[in-house]
């Protein structure tokens, strides 16, 4: 039987997941948010023989739609990041936990291969780690106006929780670092929303390192860096949809070497959950 794909979330992302799933040859179904009652939503999906949900709301927008799937026990992808507010996160652990094996948070990089590559080969020895990206949000996406999106509001909006994959890839690269200090500067137009973050972390007898992303940047940047004693490694300009540059820097600069990876990020993240999702997803 074929397994029925609710989006809920018809913005730019929604839009994205939804055109991947039907590329992959799955139904799928886009709804928007705005007016959607969720008596209906239970109803709809539960009403289906096979069913999964992509979440793709605004960051505030998780738990009520989380609550529905655990329930009726429906596999969910939700985009990152997976809460806004630190006391709803527990609750989403527990709503989430009959369906958690099935369901997936958006952090695509984690699966981009440099990064798979580091996380199995550490640099040994590793003193710091920068992680960087930045742009300016007003060229952000074509037809679209930042003062009217979801990051400019202050529930839920802002830089860090949008531009967050730096975060978690730098967890993916150092499970033991913890947050040292948070610094942002915002914008007298949109208060309460950072429009530059930088994070500083630090690992127990491990590296220091930050970080930082911002809406702010005249020439869209993306790059990351690990330092070591005999290793320095060097990723510039990648990105979820295309190629990066990868310098490896070894006894200090004797010898060094580059490559060139490419990924398709959203692309991928579907596939990999469309294939959980269609393995178990039948009540």
């Amino acid at each position: 039987m074929a397994v029925q794909y609710y989006v809920v979330g018809s913005g730019s992302i929604g839009r994205r997941h939804h055109g991947n799933l039907q590329a992959l040859g799955a139904e799928a179904h886009l709804l928007g948010w705005r007016g959607l009652d969720l008596a209906t939503l239970e109803a709809l999906i539960g009403g289906a023989e096979s069913a999964a949900v992509v979440i793709a709301t605004a960051t505030q927008v998780r738990l009520e739609l989380i609550e529905i799937c655990g329930r009726l026990g429906v596999p969910f992808f939700v985009e990152k990041p997976l809460a806004f507010r630190m006391g709803e996160l527990e609750q989403i652990y527990r709503a989430a936990a009959p369906v958690a094996e099935r369901s997936m948070v958006g952090f695509m990089m984690r699966y981009h291969p440099a990064l798979r590559a580091l996380v199995q080969e550490p640099v040994g020895g590793a003193y710091g780690f920068a992680l960087e990206i930045g742009h300016d949000v007003r060229q952000w996406r074509q037809n679209w106006s930042f003062g009217e999106s979801y990051a400019a509001k202050s529930e839920g909006g802002g830089v860090l929780l949008d531009l967050c994959h730096e975060v978690d890839m730098a967890h993916c690269l150092f499970p033991e670092a913890r947050v040292q200090a948070v610094e942002s500067i915002g914008h007298a137009d949109f208060p309460g929303v950072d429009f530059a973050t930088r994070v500083t972390l630090a690992q127990g007898g491990g590296p220091v390192g930050s970080v930082a992303m911002d809406y702010l940047s005249p020439k869209s940047l993306r790059r990351m860096s690990i330092r070591g004693a005999m290793r320095c490694w060097t990723l510039i300009g990648w990105s979820r949809r295309g190629c990066g540059q990868t310098e490896v820097t070894t006894a200090r600069g004797a010898g060094s070497s580059s490559a060139t990876t490419c990924f398709l990020g959203s692309w991928v993240i579907s596939w990999r959950w469309l294939k959980g999702a269609r393995g178990r997803a039948t009540r």
